[in-house]
Parts: C-alpha cells; structure tokens; sequence
C-alpha cells in the first residue's frame, strides 16, 4: 500500500482526475498482493487491511483539491480532468480499466472510469472525498 500511495504522492497519477487518481491506487491494490490478502484473508484481518488504506486514501484525494476530508464538493470537482498532453491517453485507459463497471450496480466507479459516458443516476452529485472513498472501496472490493 506504501508503494502505490507514495506514487500517487509523488504525482504519477496526475495524468487523471481526482477521482481517477484514487480509483487507480485502489485498482493497483485490488491486483497485486494486497488484493490477494484481502480475498484470502479472514474478515478481521481484511478490516485491518482496509482501514490504513481508506485514510490514506481520503487524505490523498482531499489534498488533490485541496480540501479536507468532509468538505463537500460538487460531483464535476472530483471528476474534472487537468488538461495536459496524452489527455486522450489517460482517458482510454481509464475507460479500459473500468469497462467492467456498471452503472446501476457500481454507479460511483463507473461514473469516474467512463469519461466519455454522461455521470451515472447513482453517482452523488455532491459529496466529500471520504463519501467518495467509501463508495468506490465498497464497488472495488466487493465489500
């Protein structure tokens, strides 16, 4: 979790929105050795997994607009995406790895991976980042 949190720090996930950024860390983890312990793992031990990864989380995606954790903000803040060479790029990526989504059954992940789709019904339209956190760790990791 350190590794994929400090690359988020150091700015590897700025080719993203907000929102995209958090949905990759949290993908990164659900893929590698992390997910493994957590499909493996007993239920308490997955809480103590997930707990460290849902703060850091919060803390990241606030910082990356500059809130704190309960601020609120409209949905278009979280999903804006800085406008920079290889947009197009990042944003068929992201579509890529959320292809799987649903809109009626996974709403917050599937209106923060498909950019060229209008924003799911289920998407809050405005909510903080540990709102935000929350619904995509539940729709990421089944939980």
């Amino acid at each position: 979790m350190g590794e994929v949190m400090a690359r988020w720090k150091n700015g590897e996930f700025n080719g993203w929105s907000p929102a995209g950024r958090c949905y990759v860390a949290l993908e990164e983890l659900r893929w590698g050795a992390f997910g493994d312990a957590l499909r493996l793992g007993e239920p308490d031990e997955k809480n103590a997994l997930l707990q460290p990864v849902y703060d850091e989380t919060t803390l990241r995606l606030a910082h990356s607009v500059n809130a704190s954790p309960h601020t609120r903000h409209f949905y278009q803040q979280w999903l804006h995406t800085p406008p920079q060479p290889g947009l197009l790029e990042h944003k068929d990526m992201l579509c890529w790895l959320g292809a799987e989504h649903d809109g009626e059954r996974q709403p917050v992940s599937w209106s923060v991976t498909q950019t060229w789709q209008s924003v799911s019904l289920g998407m809050p339209r405005i909510c903080s980042a540990r709102r935000l956190v929350n619904a995509l760790m539940e729709e990421i990791f089944l939980l």
